[in-house]
């Protein structure tokens, strides 16, 4: 069972309380105080007294009342976002549902670094995650410590590590978060690897993917700090709140990768009951 919740408060109302854990504030009396602990002040005297401050005087007539001042309004946020730096053309662009072959094209990139970025389409931000979901051939992870996530930085078997999160999307440069991956180290047991946006608390707040764009996907050589190829997504529709953005994956004993786009209504708790993993 794991926790996906970022923020937990919990609220205890005063009549929860039963008397035993109440603090009691007992008063005391003056007469209880012992003097003898009292310690006495002493006044340096000064050459020059102290004058009384002049209040102005002020008649029935010429006194005027007082404006009533007021707190000044809060400052509510302008809405505008800043923009993120733009990417540069991409050497290898693919398109939504084309394989591509990482160990065939590019035999010696096998750390590689998953950057994940978007914009908002409206003057409105919010917090966006990516996650990484380990399967085995049954399409699910065999526990639930094979998801890489905010709450959980790094794989069992060490070869997915989550750089941290971003809850502005800025901490990354041109990506607003990032996901790396050594395809060398990753468990025999796990055949793929799913990659994941999902907007935090969307449900809650109404938030979807119509308020996005531009969102893409792109891997790097982590060796050479060279993009190897970029997938750039194209469908936002309202109803959806998480997007399979892609997949890695290991079949003839290779890697590939597969530009999945597809947006699911659910959020990121369906998606670990989705794939397997039991949230509380």
């Amino acid at each position: 069972m794991i926790n996906i919740k970022k923020y937990e408060i919990k609220a205890i109302k005063l009549s929860e309380i039963n008397s035993s854990q109440r603090r009691e504030v007992k008063p005391m009396r003056l007469s209880e105080l012992s003097t003898d602990k009292l310690t006495p002040v002493k006044y340096r005297q000064t050459s020059t007294p102290i004058q009384p401050v002049q209040q102005p005087a002020y008649t029935q007539n010429t006194r005027q009342a007082e404006p009533v001042r007021t707190a000044p309004p809060v400052q509510q946020p302008s809405g505008k976002i800043t923009a993120r730096p733009k990417l540069p053309p991409a050497d290898k662009l693919l398109r939504k549902g084309e394989k591509y072959s990482i160990t065939k094209n590019h035999p010696s990139a096998v750390s590689l670094r998953a950057g994940i970025g978007w914009d908002f389409s409206e003057n409105v931000a919010y917090d966006i995650d990516i996650e990484a979901f380990m399967l085995n051939d049954t399409e699910k992870v065999p526990d639930d410590s094979w998801i890489v996530f905010y709450g959980q930085l790094k794989s069992p078997d060490g070869a997915v590590i989550h750089r941290g999160d971003s809850a502005n999307g800025q901490n990354f440069g041109i990506d607003c978060e990032q996901i790396d991956i050594n395809l060398n180290a990753v468990n025999k047991q796990i055949s793929k690897i799913a990659l994941v946006m999902t907007i935090n608390e969307a449900k809650l707040h109404g938030y979807n993917f119509s308020g996005i764009k531009d969102a893409y996907i792109r891997f790097s050589d982590v060796q050479t700090g060279k993009e190897i190829f970029r997938y750039e997504l194209t469908d936002y529709y309202p109803e959806v709140v998480s997007m399979v953005v892609g997949e890695l994956y290991f079949r003839n004993n290779e890697w590939r990768f597969n530009p999945v786009g597809m947006g699911t209504g659910d959020d990121l708790e369906g998606l670990c009951n989705r794939y397997g993993i039991e949230v509380k």
